[in-house]
Order: structure tokens, then C-alpha cells, then sequence
């Protein structure tokens, strides 16, 4: 239960968060940021380093689970469109089958 509550608050705040700022400044001040600062760039591959681990590491657990390709394939489109927001959503999910099926 702690499980999915954390991974379920973690998905609703970063979420809401993301939103906030692509309203406050649209996606061309990040790509900006990308282009003329060095530091924006070394996050950008930091993400994109960081996620495609994840995103290995949810392939395996998703087969131990018994979970199929149309199962995470959502999950996987996610994360390469919002990053952090599709592995917390993920994690929201699997930790929500598994609280349901140990009262089961």
C-alpha cells in the first residue's frame, strides 16, 4: 500500500509540475536552453541515459510479472514523450497490481 501511495503521489505532483512550467514557458524556451547552454545539454543526455535503463529494467520485470508487449508498450511511448512522468506511471500501476492481488 505505502508502495503505491508514494509512486501514485510522486506521478500526480511531478505531472502536475511538468504542466505548469510547459504553460509557463512553452517547449521552445527548452530547446533553447538545450542549444546555448552546455549544462541543459548534459541534463538532456542525463535523462535520456537515465530512462533508457529504466525502460530496460521495466521490459524485465514487466515479463517476470507476466505482462505482454501491448501491456508496457504504453508505458514506453510515455516516457519517450514525458520522460520521468511514463517510468512514474509505470511503477503507479505495477504497484497497484500487486497491493490488489496480496488482499486478494
Amino acid at each position: 500500500m505505502f508502495r503505491f501511495i508514494l509512486s501514485a503521489t510522486a506521478l500526480i505532483a511531478f505531472a502536475v509540475y511538468t504542466f505548469i512550467v510547459l504553460a509557463d514557458q512553452n517547449i521552445i524556451t527548452y530547446i533553447l536552453a538545450l542549444e546555448f547552454w552546455s549544462w541543459g545539454m548534459q541534463v538532456f543526455i542525463d535523462l535520456i541515459i537515465a530512462c533508457t535503463l529504466v525502460l530496460i529494467f521495466i521490459w524485465h520485470d514487466a515479463r517476470r510479472q507476466g505482462w505482454g508487449l501491448p501491456m508496457i508498450l504504453p508505458f514506453y511511448v510515455l516516457t519517450l514523450g514525458l520522460g520521468s512522468i511514463g517510468l512514474l506511471a509505470y511503477f503507479t500501476v505495477r504497484n497497484f497490481r500487486l497491493m490488489k492481488s496480496a488482499t486478494a
